[in-house]
């Protein structure tokens, strides 16, 4: 059942709920194969996806969500709908309600980060639960590329920086000489074609998301979300919510 709440005076239906109520407690379906010590990275990266929401966006959800993770793709495949089933996974992937972690795959288990693999672990689950959380109100479709994605770097950024393993003035200041690299603006970066031609298009997106943040707060980011979530389509949730055209944020954002 749908939520009514109060934001600015207008009245909202969505699927979240305000602080007080219950948050829903996410599904975790694990194969045997699967180590405890795996089992609990990728519990805490999202719970840490939703106490970003919770603290930082005031929502909290009264849906649960599914987590699927084994290091077998026939058992990846016999929970996942066939519609979103994705053979091709190195780390994992997100849908509306639930994500897939390949616990196997190169990209889950690359120590690649001052806390090491269990960093990495946590960091991948946090990231794609963040899509779950965004597409329950964008049903995944109908946002820049560079938005969805920048967004759930962020969360991962302002997490590692929690955990006291990066600082984030240094490691957008590093994430901006990347972005100057790209041969493509951020507009041309809306769509996922051009967006996945490059690892850089992701540092593009950090440092554009960093922009809103440091002009509006993370207040907006709320907004937009219940917006959309209300079928405000998102360049129309995007200058409510963060006060500025799109066309006007392109020509303003320096890289």
């Amino acid at each position: 059942m749908k939520s009514l709440f109060f934001i600015f005076g207008i009245v909202f239906s969505t699927t979240v709920a305000l602080h007080n109520s219950a948050q829903a407690e996410p599904q975790f379906i694990f194969s045997d194969d699967v180590a405890q010590g795996v089992r609990k990275n990728i519990s805490i990266g999202v719970q840490a996806g939703e106490d970003f929401f919770k603290t930082r966006l005031g929502i909290i959800f009264s849906k649960s969500f599914s987590v699927v993770a084994s290091n077998t793709d026939s058992f990846r495949k016999r929970n996942v709908p066939a519609k979103f089933y994705d053979s091709n996974c190195n780390g994992g992937y997100a849908n509306p309600r639930f994500f897939v972690i390949c616990a196997e795959s190169e990209s889950f288990n690359r120590n690649q980060f001052a806390g090491g693999l269990d960093v990495q672990q946590r960091v991948i689950s946090l990231h794609e639960y963040v899509h779950v959380l965004q597409f329950e109100f964008t049903k995944i479709s109908a946002e820049p590329a560079w938005f969805q994605e920048g967004f759930a770097e962020h969360v991962v950024l302002l997490y590692k920086e929690k955990l006291g393993i990066t600082n984030k003035k240094q490691e957008l200041a590093w994430q901006r000489g990347l972005a100057r690299t790209l041969k493509y603006s951020l507009e041309q970066l809306e769509g996922r074609d051009r967006f996945n031609k490059s690892d850089k298009s992701v540092s593009a997106g950090m440092i554009a998301i960093a922009d809103l943040e440091g002009r509006s707060g993370f207040q907006a980011f709320s907004t937009y979300y219940r917006l959309r979530g209300k079928g405000v389509s998102w360049k129309k949730a995007y200058e409510q919510a963060f006060g500025v055209t799109t066309k006007e944020f392109y020509a303003g954002l320096q890289l």
